[in-house]
């Protein structure tokens, strides 16, 4: 199973490397949120999931709307 490791890099930076994996929009609604710092093991089978991971660890919410949708804010 193919993953991705990031360690210490701002949420931005990861997020942006999640899109080319994710066939929905991905939008952060605060570019405080981009900046956050952030470390871990993210599979490539479940980018929903590994994106749920990140916005949990980081404390920001994040809303999954109709169309592929995802807004952490």
């Amino acid at each position: 199973m193919a993953a991705l490791f990031f360690e210490n890099q701002p949420l931005g930076t990861v997020l942006n490397e999640l899109r080319r994996y994710y066939v929905g929009t991905i939008i952060v609604a605060n570019s405080r949120i981009g900046r956050l710092i952030v470390t871990g093991n993210y599979r490539l089978d479940s980018i929903e999931g590994a994106i749920r991971s990140l916005a949990d660890a980081v404390g920001v919410g994040m809303a999954r709307i109709p169309g592929g949708i995802i807004i952490l804010r």
